[in-house]
């Protein structure tokens, strides 16, 4: 059988595009499909993003004499580039990355609310996902299904995992509402959960089901299993202003 090896500047381009991708918020809950000059970015039910590129590099190139370097405008390097060092101007984490563009972070925040309002309250006909409510009824018999729903949550596809965390952290932040007055249950429930999942992840469950619920709980929750957008990631990397802000437009606005 023979061997296919790719060229090396395919696999220098790969390396830095898989690296700025990786910094990308979609990264987090969605995958990158290239196809020939065709790049695709879905969910695992559907295409979000579909960009095509022209296959002629003459094409791509910038034709601005008063720079030193050739940049393509899919903001891969070429050959030239890719072995210089970081430039001091490069943004170094994604909050730079992410409010390196022309936008303002104020247009920025809005695109992102709007994205959840409009999963909130654009209309679908059908919910592919049934609604799997907690059987349990003391808070630690509850949690332990939460714990194992969430353990749960690598198998199935992209969408169906997505939905089924979020399902879960609804059901956690509405123990947290419960107890939010009984500081010694909510230590015990959060102690359960960390040592099962362990703390990186406890934190990012704990933070995401307080903001889960806090969305849900003014909508018919058949809204939860139709949602293609919203995402334990989506609503965590939104700041406290941002948040506190999709909490007034939801509550002033977005109800069933």
């Amino acid at each position: 059988m023979e061997t296919i090896n790719l060229q090396p500047q395919t696999l220098i381009s790969l390396t830095a595009l898989i690296k700025d991708w990786n910094q990308d918020p979609l990264a987090f809950s969605n995958s990158l499909l290239i196809t020939r000059n065709q790049v695709l970015v879905t969910d695992g039910n559907i295409i979000l993003l579909s960009l095509q590129f022209p296959i002629e590099d003459t094409d791509l190139l910038q034709d601005d004499s008063s720079n030193d370097h050739v940049e393509t405008n899919t903001g891969i390097l070429l050959n030239e580039e890719l072995n210089l060092p970081l430039q001091v101007n490069e943004p170094e984490n994604i909050e730079e990355l992410e409010f390196e563009d022309s936008e303002s972070p104020t247009s920025k925040t809005k695109a992102k609310l709007a994205k959840i309002i409009n999963d909130l309250t654009e209309e679908k006909h059908n919910t592919p996902l049934r609604a799997d409510p907690l059987l349990t009824y003391t808070w630690k018999d509850q949690v332990n299904e939460i714990i194992q729903r969430l353990n749960r949550e690598t198998r199935g596809n992209q969408k169906e995992k997505q939905v089924r965390t979020l399902e879960a952290c609804y059901y956690l932040g509405k123990l947290q509402e419960e107890f939010q007055d009984d500081p010694t249950i909510s230590k015990e429930i959060r102690e359960q959960i960390k040592s099962s999942l362990g703390s990186t992840r406890t934190n990012k469950i704990w933070k995401g089901a307080k903001r889960t619920y806090q969305v849900f709980k003014y909508q018919d929750l058949v809204k939860l299993y139709q949602t293609q957008y919203i995402s334990i990631s989506s609503l965590n990397e939104l700041s406290p202003d941002e948040f506190d802000r999709l909490v007034k437009m939801i509550t002033h606005g977005v109800r069933s």
